[in-house]
């Protein structure tokens, strides 16, 4: 919820962001998002616009928690 508050991400953009992005840098690079299909399910695709595309920075003061997160193993779901 962190990047979904401080940098204001949209939901289908947080989805998208991928295990392998690195808290140790700012900004997040935007490239895609998740998109809900017409027939169901969902699939990964480029933003709406090339304006979608973009680096979205990010304050210090969360840059911790996020490290954190990511290195903690997942939580089961519920």
């Amino acid at each position: 919820m962190l990047l979904g508050t401080f940098p204001s991400l949209r939901w289908a953009e947080l989805a998208a962001l991928r295990a392998t992005s690195t808290w140790s840098c700012c900004p997040i690079r935007v490239d895609r998002q998740l998109i809900e299909q017409l027939g169901g399910g969902s699939a990964f695709g480029p933003p709406k616009s090339r304006a979608g595309e973009r680096a979205v920075p990010f304050s210090d003061i969360i840059r911790d928690d996020l490290r954190a997160r990511q290195d903690s193993p997942p939580r089961p779901a519920a």
